[in-house]
């Protein structure tokens, strides 16, 4: 699972297995993790492609609220990718 934790003191602590800065994941109603990935189908930063992009957050949030199953639970996350910097 890819995530950013917030941690007690409001601060980010990264988790090993995050790749790319723009994930999104959605928790159900019984706790669990039922959507993982991109925010929506097009890896692009022209305002004029949202109109032809499936945004799957909100694909996921309106079938989870049906209380049907998520029909594309995991996707490719896309974005810029994370880089850590050596603690030290």
């Amino acid at each position: 699972m890819n995530y950013l934790e917030r941690c007690e003191s409001h601060s980010l602590r990264s988790h090993p297995d995050v790749q790319s800065s723009i994930r999104s994941n959605l928790i159900g109603p019984t706790g669990k993790l039922v959507y993982a990935g991109a925010i929506d189908s097009k890896a692009s930063t022209n305002p004029a492609d949202i109109a032809g992009a499936t945004n799957y957050v909100t694909q996921a949030i309106d079938e989870t609220a049906a209380e049907k199953p998520v029909s594309k639970p995991v996707t490719a996350a896309y974005g810029c990718s994370v880089k850590y910097a050596n603690a030290g």
